[in-house]
């Protein structure tokens, strides 16, 4: 606010009394008359008369009156400054700015007598007066008059900038003086938009600010910040900083760098993430700030950076904390910030802030929350967090060949910025970091609290620390270069007391959702033990995963539930019969399941039925031909893409295929399809990687997008264009247990960008064009398919719940991956009926049975209980028990089983015996004396379909007919 015509009144009266008066000094009479009593206009006709011609301002300063003319000049000062500052557009501002150009300039008042000290400190005399009248408040409340459109004529402007940085040039640099002046200058200057600071006086502003002595602010930056609170200025000191500091990069000091960057990140903290988000136009920021702003992030910026803090290594702690800030403010820009910093040249950021900082870093180290809270680790943090940051956005463009290329591959480089010997203590580093601050039992100061050194809470950093360990152990599943055991914490808990309470917090949550609904996020932060199976899981073992998620099923399934549901189904047409049956019941409750063979007769309804029933669901359901799922070439199965599988009636069916899954995984049992990864990944909402992925779907595309990346020629060459070819519609749309008749097309394309065909792939586009092309083969086209089979999924089995595992343990958990069959496990939990484990018949059994390879094994044991894979937690969980029962004592028959009771039995080696079919059935393993026989017979009999019932009853029933 200037101060008003009766301010100055009293202001100009304190004048009068504060200087001496002597009315014998002719000389400088005129000049004492017009500061004792002139007006606005006779001090403009002066400034006017004299601006252009110093030496008739400082003439006088040579006479016999010269101390008086040097008081007369420090009020004459102070008046035209209060003039400029009441009315800094009036007709006289521009002279009073010239006259006061020439009393601030130590060049000339200084040279006025060489042997008078008086003159030589005039100039700094009037700069005290002036800074104790405010005199950074009134020249940038004078910038901010002026209208915008009256800058680029404005002739007052140049010289307002000049007597801002006016001090300067006058006072000693060591002075308090000066650092209140450079502290006033970034409050009142800095903080007006660029635009307002014309192009053509900035480089005489920018040459007479003291930006190499930044280092004297760094205990004045809180303040500097506090006084200027609106999110404009903030944004305006930004760029003004940014714009003005930029070229003294290669010259700055340690010192004053390290306080720039710290300067900008401070201010950058300052403002809230969302108030950053320019597209959304929150404030009136002018173009050319937008323009800084937006550069600030560049790759010439950054580059620019990065080569000067090379000069200084340890002034990587502030660049690191910067990068860090200016990613957080401004979220839409963090990606491309991220790769920009990759692909910087001039070294490797990576590299080097894991050799420089973390390699030594006491982070990750010490495990308790105390040790790594320790504020004395304050320098620490910056570069761990932005190298994982760094880390983990190279992985998301970095293929598995480029991660760790193989000796026979001469095409592909590696492009992995570390080796796998640091990768494996880098990981380690991380895995004990993110498990320390997802296990503390009190969450709050994981919640609230900051990490020490860099505005970032606890659960920001530690986001940023799951987030790259989870995308290195991903690299790990697919392709292992870690040492066994890499990934477990079991050294750091106990396995049994973690079980037990993270059963009991699942239990609390389910509490709360029936209580109140949702959980916020602060009510899922109070439950570590569900914490760290939801983030990293892998640092428990997956077998203390499956049996949680089985204890956490168990207590699902103690609560209420419907009655029972009866389903009859015919052999042959059960998933059709199931799915016009089961509609509208409740999955979870028990259902009663009669399956009818051929002859209409019931089969056994025993415990086992389900697995008979979901056994033959899934050979229906998932086979090719009938057209819902496809395999790959390691026959794992993915929903069809055609078009015709998102019609309506194929989503219910993929719904309802969900539906089935998610009961069978819930009640315990094996689900022995194998589905592709890339879909897993959908199933654990996981984000796609996209060309690795690519590579379970279509290696032939996978393997041309491979070398398309990499091809040295020019893209244009091969004439590839942004589309992709689609397959034809169906002939019909067919009932489901039909086969489909597909029309080629070979002309039908997809766009993949706007006008994609017209769009050609050239060197400088092609990763786009990689990355679509994928995204589309793995996503786009099955995206309905694959949203419809996981809803019916979820609505048997919570997605919390899968958080638990990963692609690779999913398979696990389906009972889909292949675990070895331990004999001394299954031994174990054997159940004999009319044998003991002492007799001859069973010790041969097991000697035999010792002899097979593993796939022999997985062949008995598919023989025996429809499924090839062992209970996951072990055969103490095969319910029934597997049980090998007496079958009399004539050699020539071959072991037969009856599934749903998991009974190795025996069958006539011959048909032609006098017997029904159910009699036969219940013949069982007779007593083979000779272990050469007993093993002959079992390998005839696990080998072919004979001992199946199904088969069996069906080849008998032939032959006695």
């Amino acid at each position: 606010m200037l101060p008003s015509l009766e301010q100055r009144r009293v202001s100009l009266t304190s004048l009068k009394a504060w200087f001496p008066w002597r009315s014998e000094c002719e000389n400088v009479s005129q000049l004492r008359s017009l500061v004792d009593g002139t007006d606005e206009e006779e001090l403009g006709q002066w400034s006017t008369a004299v601006a252009d011609n110093s030496e008739d301002i400082l003439q006088p300063a040579t006479g016999p009156d010269g101390y008086i003319w040097r008081l007369l000049m420090r009020r004459m000062s102070l008046l035209i400054f209060h003039s400029i500052a009441n009315s800094p557009q009036s007709a006289y501002a521009v002279s009073h700015l010239k006259v006061l150009k020439v009393l601030l300039s130590p060049a000339k008042t200084g040279a006025l007598g060489a042997n008078n000290s008086v003159h030589s400190t005039l100039a700094k005399d009037i700069t005290s007066d002036l800074l104790d009248h405010n005199l950074y408040t009134h020249v940038g409340n004078a910038i901010r008059s002026i209208p915008i459109e009256a800058y680029s004529l404005s002739a007052a402007l140049p010289l307002l900038m000049s007597l801002a940085t006016s001090p300067f040039s006058i006072l000693a640099p060591t002075s308090l003086s000066y650092q209140q002046s450079l502290t006033l200058l970034f409050v009142h200057i800095l903080t007006i938009p660029l635009n307002r600071l014309p192009r053509l006086s900035q480089t005489d502003f920018s040459s007479r600010l003291p930006l190499s002595s930044l280092d004297i602010l760094s205990l004045s930056i809180p303040d500097i910040i506090a006084s200027s609170p609106a999110p404009e200025s903030r944004f305006n000191l930004i760029a003004n900083l940014y714009e003005f500091t930029r070229p003294l990069y290669r010259t700055l000091s340690l010192s004053a760098l390290d306080v720039y960057l710290h300067f900008l990140t401070e201010l950058m903290d300052a403002i809230s993430i969302s108030s950053f988000e320019l597209k959304q136009s929150l404030y009136q920021l002018d173009p050319h700030t937008k323009e800084r702003l937006v550069t600030i992030s560049g790759a010439d910026h950054l580059t620019s950076l990065l080569i000067a803090s090379k000069r200084y290594p340890y002034s990587q702690w502030s660049l690191a904390s910067f990068l860090l800030s200016l990613g957080a403010i401004c979220p839409t820009w963090r990606e491309n910030l991220l790769s920009t910093l990759l692909g910087c040249p001039g070294g490797n950021l990576v590299q080097e802030l894991y050799r420089e900082f973390v390699r030594t870093s006491p982070l990750g180290r010490d495990c308790s929350p105390k040790a790594l809270m320790d504020p004395s680790f304050a320098s620490a943090w910056p570069p761990l967090l932005l190298l994982s940051d760094l880390y983990t956005q190279s992985l998301l463009t970095m293929g598995d060949e480029e991660f760790s290329p193989t000796a026979s591959n001469t095409i592909i480089a590696s492009r992995n910025p570390l080796t796998l010997d640091e990768l494996i203590d880098f990981s380690k580093k991380l895995l004990n970091i993110a498990n320390t601050l997802w296990s503390m039992e009190d969450q709050t100061n994981v919640q609230e609290g900051r990490v020490p050194g860099i505005n970032l809470k606890w659960e920001g950093a530690r986001e940023k620390v799951t987030k790259c360990v989870q995308a290195i152990h991903e690299r790990d599943s697919r392709k292992q270069f870690t040492p066994q055991d890499h990934w477990l914490v079991n050294s750091q808990i106990d396995i049994q007391s973690f079980v037990e309470a993270a059963v009991f917090e699942e239990a609390q949550q389910n509490q709360r959702l029936n209580d109140s609904g949702p959980l916020s996020k602060c009510q899922v932060a109070l439950s570590p033990r569900l914490g760290v199976l939801n983030n990293i899981p892998f640092a428990i073992p997956v077998d203390v995963r499956v049996s949680i998620f089985r204890r956490f099923v168990t207590n699902d399934m103690s609560r209420d539930r419907s009655g029972t549901a009866r389903l009859s189904v015919r052999r042959g047409s059960i998933a059709q019969d199931a799915f016009d049956n089961l509609a509208g019941v409740d999955i979870k409750a028990p259902i009663e399941i009669t399956i009818i063979d051929q002859f209409g007769q019931d089969e056994d309804a025993s415990d086992g039925v389900f697995k008979e029933f979901f056994a033959s669901f899934c050979e229906e359901v998932f086979s090719e031909d009938r057209g819902l799922w496809l395999a790959n070439k390691e026959q794992e199965r993915y929903p069809n893409p055609h078009s015709y599988a998102t019609k309506q009636h194929s989503l219910e069916w993929y719904r309802f295929i969900g539906r089935i899954v998610g009961k069978a995984i819930y009640e315990g049992h094996s689900v022995s399809v194998q589905f592709a990864g890339f879909f897993l990944r959908k199933w654990l909402g996981k984000q796609e990687s996209f060309l690795d992925d690519l590579q379970s779907l279509d290696p032939d595309l996978w393997q041309g997008l491979v070398n398309l990346k990499h091809c040295a020629d020019n893209p244009q060459d091969l004439n590839v264009n942004f589309t992709i070819a689609v397959d034809g519609e169906p002939l019909a749309f067919p009932p489901p247990h039909r086969a489909l008749t597909y029309i080629p097309s070979e002309n039908e394309t997809h766009d993949l960008i706007p006008n994609g065909s017209n769009v050609a792939v050239t060197r400088e586009n092609r990763l786009q064009y990689i990355q679509l092309v994928s995204h589309y083969r793995l996503s786009e086209q099955i995206k309905l398919q694959s949203e419809a089979f996981f809803e019916g999924l979820l609505e048997v089995i919570d997605s919390r719940l899968f958080r638990m595992f990963n692609q690779q343990d999913i398979g696990i958990l389906l009972g889909s991956a292949f675990l070895p069959v331990d004999l001394v496990d299954l031994r174990k939990h054997t159940e004999y009926d009319g044998y003991n484990d002492a007799e001859l018949t069973i010790i041969a059994f097991w000697k035999v049975v010792d002899t097979f390879d593993q796939e022999e094994r997985r062949a008995l044991l598919e023989f025996v209980t429809s499924c090839r894979r062992p209970p996951l937690l072990g055969f103490k969980d095969l319910v029934p028990n597997f049980t090998v029962c007496h079958a009399g004592e004539d050699e020539q028959y071959l072991p037969t089983v009856s599934k749903c009771h998991n009974l190795l039995k025996a069958c006539l080696r011959s048909f032609r015996c006098p017997m029904s079919v159910d009699s036969l059935i219940l013949w069982q393993l007779p007593r083979y004396k000779n272990e050469h026989v007993l093993r002959d017979k079992l390998l005839q009999a696990i080998h072919s379909d004979t001992g199946h019932p199904q088969s069996f009853t069906t080849e008998l029933s032939q032959h006695i007919l």
